[in-house]
C-alpha cells in the first residue's frame, strides 16, 4: 500500500511484480540514469519546461462577490486550475496532493463528476503510457494509488449528493482465497475505475463464497478473479463451479488473470476470458461486454 505523503519520483525501483494484469511492455529492466525507472530526470522530463511541483493551496481571490458573474468567473477558474493540478497530482503518483485536492474540491462545492474527469483522464493517459513503455510498472503503481485516494474522496461526495452516474459496467474483483498478492488487482481496479465501470474490490484472500454471494447481491456484468501463484489459480474452477451450483454462473462472465495465467487455465477453470497485464484485462472486459 502507498502512503500519503510518497511521490514516486523520489522513491520508484522497477521491481517484477506480477498478478492479475501487472505485466508490461518487455525491455523495462534498464535502471540507473536516463534509462529507467527511479530516474528523477526521466520522470520530471514528462512535463516540458519544468520539474513538478506542488501547487501552493494558499488563500482563495479576495473580495469577490460569489453571486455575482466576477465571483462566478473567477469560481470556474479555480475550479479549472484545481481539475488540472489534480491532473498533475496523480500522473505524478502523489497521493497526499491528490486527496488534498479532492478533498479541497468539496469544500469549494465544485461538481463532484466535474472533478473525477481530470482524475480518470489522468489514469487513461498514464495507462497508455505504460502500454507503450514510456511508464514502469512502479510508476504505474503510484499513479493508480494517486487517482484511487482522490476518487474515494469524490465518489463519497457524488453518493452524498446523489448524483447519478452512466457507468460502462459493473465489476467485481478479488484475489481467490489463499492468495494475498494484491498489486495487480489493484491497477487493474484503477484503470477499469478511470475506464468507466463501477468496481466492487473484495480484496485478497477472498473465500469462494464471498464471490458467490456479491455475484448474487449485486449482479454485476463481470466477475474478476486474480491469483498469483500457481496453487492458488485452482480456485478459479472453485468459484467458478460455486457459481454454477448456486444457478448464478449464467448471469455474469468471468474473467482471470495472473501471472502464468493462458488460454488453458481459462479452459480448464470454465472462464469466458483471461487477461495477461493490465490494458489486456481492461480490453478483454470491454469485449465481454460487447462481443461484436
Amino acid at each position: 500500500m502507498v502512503q500519503k505523503g510518497t511521490v514516486f519520483p523520489h522513491a520508484v525501483r522497477q521491481t517484477q511484480v506480477r498478478g492479475l494484469g501487472t505485466k508490461g511492455p518487455e525491455g523495462r529492466r534498464a535502471t540507473g540514469p536516463g534509462t529507467g525507472a527511479g530516474d528523477p530526470q526521466r520522470l520530471l522530463a514528462r512535463t516540458p519546461g519544468s520539474g513538478y511541483q506542488k501547487k501552493d493551496r494558499g488563500p482563495r481571490a479576495h473580495g469577490r462577490e460569489e453571486g455575482g458573474p466576477q465571483g462566478l468567473e473567477v469560481k470556474k477558474v479555480e475550479k479549472d486550475e484545481l481539475i488540472r493540478n489534480l491532473y498533475t497530482a496523480v500522473e505524478f503518483g502523489d497521493v497526499e496532493e491528490s486527496s488534498s485536492l479532492a478533498e479541497r474540491s468539496v469544500e469549494g462545492g465544485y461538481d463532484p463528476l466535474e472533478v473525477m474527469g481530470g482524475v480518470t483522464r489522468a489514469l487513461k493517459d498514464v495507462g497508455e503510457r505504460f502500454g507503450v513503455g514510456e511508464l514502469f510498472l512502479t510508476e504505474l503503481m503510484f499513479c493508480g494509488e494517486a487517482g484511487k485516494a482522490a476518487m474515494s474522496i469524490l465518489t463519497e461526495e457524488i453518493k452524498r449528493q446523489k448524483k447519478e452516474i452512466a457507468y460502462k459496467g459493473r465489476v467485481v474483483i478479488g484475489t481467490v482465497a489463499g492468495d494475498l498478492h494484491d498489486i495487480g488487482k489493484s491497477l487493474v481496479v484503477a484503470m477499469l475505475t478511470a475506464d468507466g465501470f463501477e468496481v466492487f474490490d473484495l480484496g485478497i484472500d477472498v473465500p469462494d463464497e464471498a464471490f458467490v454471494e456479491k455475484v448474487r447481491e449485486l449482479k454485476p456484468d463481470i466477475l474478476g478473479l486474480s491469483a498469483l501463484i500457481t496453487p492458488t489459480m485452482f480456485k478459479f474452477k472453485d468459484v467458478v463451479d460455486a457459481l454454477k451450483e448456486a444457478g448464478l454462473r449464467d448471469e455474469v462472465k468471468v474473467i482471470i488473470g495472473g501471472a502464468s495465467v493462458n488460454t488453458k487455465w481459462a479452459e480448464e477453470s470454465g472462464a469466458d476470458a483471461f487477461g495477461t497485464d493490465t490494458l489486456d484485462a481492461i480490453e478483454r472486459i470491454n469485449g465481454l461486454l460487447d462481443p461484436l
